[in-house]
């Protein structure tokens, strides 16, 4: 594996400098015929996030594909202007000489992409590392299997493997690309990870873009329209299953209207049950048969306690049964 790694990553450094050297019409033709595949083939990557996490089609269009779209069609907008010199004013000290930042690309570069947007943030930085005149080296998770198969064809029919490379694989193919010397790592996932990415990338005083997780409050006041907070904050936590990093993780309400917020919450919530009104999902699943222990949001008794509104572990015992969970968010408690 790491032979082979290495090989491809030699072909990469190999390519660098040709593919920095393109135009911005050059560079643009590769973005304009990426937008163009990804929109003709929009029906297959709906097909394979709904047979990886059971995702809504409309949900693929909105937080997978029209991301991308949007970045594409705004690198394709703006590009010359991004690559143009730009002369900037100099110091008394260097009298007589003139300044310019002179934008270059990186050279090659590595995507470590996560499984909860499979497609919007691998595609995503693969547009600024094209846009800029980079070599790519994409390495999603392991946990999108049909998704990476369509990430994998969709590039292979753009792409030569020198300039744009899908690399599959779990913890230990991540491993190794992180020993390669890449010029840049772009990497979304959790901090812990990110700081075995980080300290990887010193060994060879790589450029780090790190993408990471953590905590979003939501802050209710007294006086907020609460029938509005309740629907944003609902749609916040059950679009993509809640799996966003900014997706609301809990939040500190003004004890006067703590009760009328939950029942807000309640019945927006039940809007949004993945069968309600629609004969079928319309959450996706994040849930993998291997692992069916799921955190469970309904409002029955908390096991041993007596409490209610409070969110739990609870075995399942299969993804089949996990669907058949109803779903609730998570309470909140007074400030």
């Amino acid at each position: 594996m790491t032979t082979t790694l290495e090989a491809l990553f030699a072909r990469q450094q190999g390519a660098r400098w040709r593919v920095a050297a393109t135009s911005a019409d050059q560079r643009k033709a590769k973005l304009r015929a990426l937008l163009q595949a990804l929109m003709a083939h929009r029906a297959e990557a709906q097909a394979a996030l709904a047979a990886d996490f059971r995702k809504a089609p409309e949900e693929v269009d909105l937080t997978e594909l029209y991301p991308v779209i949007s970045e594409l069609k705004d690198a394709l907008r703006h590009l010359p202007r991004w690559m143009k010199p730009r002369r900037v004013p100099t110091p008394i000290g260097l009298l007589g000489s003139t300044g310019t930042i002179v934008h270059e690309p990186r050279g090659v570069v590595l995507i470590i992409a996560p499984w909860n947007y499979p497609i919007y943030l691998t595609l995503g930085p693969l547009v600024s590392a094209l846009a800029a005149g980079n070599c790519a080296v994409i390495k999603p998770s392991e946990f999108t299997p049909r998704t990476n198969a369509f990430l994998r064809k969709l590039l292979a029919g753009l792409f030569p493997e020198e300039e744009v490379a899908l690399v599959e694989g779990e913890a230990e193919v991540a491993q190794a690309l992180l020993a390669l010397p890449f010029d840049h790592i772009f990497f979304t996932g959790s901090p812990t990870v990110g700081k075995v990415v980080m300290k990887a990338a010193a060994e060879h005083l790589s450029s780090v873009t790190l993408e990471l997780g953590g905590k979003s409050p939501v802050l209710v006041d007294a006086d907020a329209d609460l029938e509005n907070t309740a629907r944003k904050i609902a749609w916040g936590k059950c679009v993509n299953a809640g799996q966003t990093c900014v997706a609301p993780d809990y939040v500190l309400v003004h004890e006067r209207v703590h009760d009328a917020l939950v029942e807000a919450l309640y019945a927006d919530s039940s809007n949004l049950d993945s069968r309600h009104d629609m004969g079928g999902d319309i959450i996706p699943s994040f849930v993998s048969q291997g692992n069916a222990q799921v955190y469970d949001f309904t409002k029955n008794d908390v096991p041993g306690t007596g409490e209610r509104d409070k969110a739990y572990w609870r075995d399942v015992g299969s993804v089949d049964a996990y669907h058949e969970a109803h779903m609730d968010l998570v309470s909140v408690d007074p400030v």
